[in-house]
């Protein structure tokens, strides 16, 4: 998701990932990592949860925040929106959005997008519907799917996930000593992505 997002940025001329403002909504595992990955960037990273039945959000989503600076010495900030008009406070403040919710559950629908006014790129891993963003396709690639909203869909996360998987696999079975995590995923799906680009680059000159 990160590295998608990164390339993504980059090849659409929107400046580059480590210098954005980004959202993460969800506090599960997959949200704790973008997130630390992120803020190693460089990033402006929040990371949010949402669950509107939790009556220590704020508390859990600052614990969250203290937990990941000591356990990955990063400095992210721990957001509670369990509300519609909390979430559309969040998503103004950002320049990229990555939805890391609980599987068929919406987390942003069309009436928080209409009252976004800057470019923003949504990131979506929920592959069952309801997905994570209304309108959202899984196949969504730097769609605009409104004007200054790009979309990129769980499908288009997913298979770069199950390449950079194999890839891994590949690499273990030649070594075999390594303990693989996000810091061997993210350089192995970067460079997956910049295969891809100049693949597509080749492939347009010949044509």
């Amino acid at each position: 998701m990160v590295a998608k997002a990164e390339s993504a940025i980059s090849e659409s001329k929107l400046g580059e990932l480590k210098d954005k403002t980004c959202v993460i909504l969800g506090t599960g595992a997959v949200g704790q990592i973008a997130a630390v990955l992120l803020a190693k960037m460089g990033c402006t990273v929040m990371i949010a949860s949402l669950n509107p039945k939790r009556v220590d959000g704020k508390e859990h989503a600052e614990n969250m925040a203290r937990l990941l600076a000591k356990d990955h010495g990063v400095q992210v900030q721990g957001v509670f929106a369990p509300t519609p008009a909390a979430k559309i406070e969040l998503l103004k403040k950002a320049d990229v959005v990555m939805c890391a919710g609980i599987k068929g559950i919406r987390l942003v629908d069309k009436e928080m997008l209409n009252e976004l006014k800057h470019i923003k790129v949504l990131l979506d891993i929920n592959a069952v519907p309801p997905f994570g963003v209304e309108g959202i396709e899984l196949k969504d690639d730097m769609k605009e799917m409104m004007p200054g909203i790009f979309t990129i869909g769980a499908l288009t996360v997913g298979n770069l996930k199950h390449k950079v998987e194999k890839e891994i696999l590949r690499d273990a079975r030649s070594n075999g000593s390594e303990v693989y995590n996000y810091n061997n995923a993210l350089p192995i799906a970067r460079k997956l992505l910049q295969k891809s680009c100049l693949l597509y680059t080749s492939d347009a000159a010949d044509e």
